[in-house]
């Protein structure tokens, strides 16, 4: 809905691999009642979905997501809320970076590097995420190169608010601009608020991982 088109890059990878999807009917995931406070809304659509979730996950396929707030949701708050749900849904690259380990790697390429700007979420949440992306990129014969980075400043709706405005540049300020005008379209974003925050500022976003 909001970011169609890493969507339409990252399932063209996935039928250039062989791999076969499914794409579930859209489900709100309830980030933003969680956000902004709407607990008993939150927590009635997370038991209803975790219902809804452990019934496709009973059929042994697995299940992924694409932006790493919103997955990472399903494993932190939706386990204080739906009874510590047993399902999982896995991020593009710890699925991807196993699914790979089969299968022959590329020969290395003479590319210049790309480097890796990880959500805040992810990088806190999901230990060697960045290690995941490097495995993927070093199957197909590229290198890559994490970022340190703090927050950008979007935050989640919280960029998009017009009394943060200035203060959420600000942060972006800090901390991204150099890096992107350093690094240009060798730099790969996987939060879809970062994106939108680069974006925002520089008039050009930069992309995610999939796409390169």
């Amino acid at each position: 809905h909001f970011d169609t088109a890493v969507w339409r890059d990252w399932i063209a990878l996935l039928q250039a691999l062989g791999v076969h999807i499914w794409q579930l009917p859209y489900r709100p995931g309830g980030k933003p009642l969680h956000v902004h406070g709407f607990l008993q809304r939150f927590g009635k659509l997370a038991r209803k979905n975790s219902a809804y979730y452990a019934h496709i996950a009973a059929s042994g396929i697995p299940m992924l997501g694409l932006d790493p707030a919103m997955t990472l949701m399903y494993r932190q708050e939706y386990q204080v809320f739906a009874d510590k749900a047993e399902w999982r849904i896995q991020l593009p690259q710890e699925w991807l970076a196993q699914w790979l380990e089969k299968r022959p790697p590329q020969p290395e390429q003479n590319a210049a590097p790309y480097y890796l700007a990880a959500h805040c979420i992810e990088k806190t949440q999901l230990n060697g995420s960045a290690h995941s992306w490097q495995r993927i990129f070093a199957h197909f014969g590229l290198r890559l190169q994490e970022v340190a980075l703090g927050c950008c400043g979007m935050s989640g709706t919280y960029g998009h608010e017009a009394e943060h405005r200035q203060l959420s540049a600000t942060i972006y300020a800090q901390s991204w601009q150099d890096k992107v005008q350093q690094h240009g379209e060798r730099l790969l974003a996987t939060g879809y608020s970062c994106r939108s925050q680069v974006k925002r500022i520089e008039g050009s976003g930069v992309r995610h991982p999939l796409q390169a």
